[in-house]
């Protein structure tokens, strides 16, 4: 039976918080953590406390990453 992945709903997103894992010394944590345990990871709960719209904020709308000229 195929094992299922679960990747980081924010692995996309382009976001400078992430941008330390995605070294090649840090590699291995990038696949431990954003395809498989992205829950335990502090960035990822970092990013979704960002997300939640305050009382006088309006609500984060997603936005596509940038595309290289």
């Amino acid at each position: 039976m195929k094992q299922q992945l679960f990747l980081c709903p924010y692995l996309d997103r382009c976001d400078t918080r992430c941008a330390n894992r995605f070294t090649m010394i840090n590699l291995p944590e990038a696949f431990r953590l954003c395809a498989g345990s992205f829950d335990a990871c502090g960035v990822y709960h970092q990013i979704r406390l960002s997300e939640l719209p305050s009382e006088h904020e309006e609500p984060f709308v997603r936005t596509a990453c940038p595309t290289p000229a």
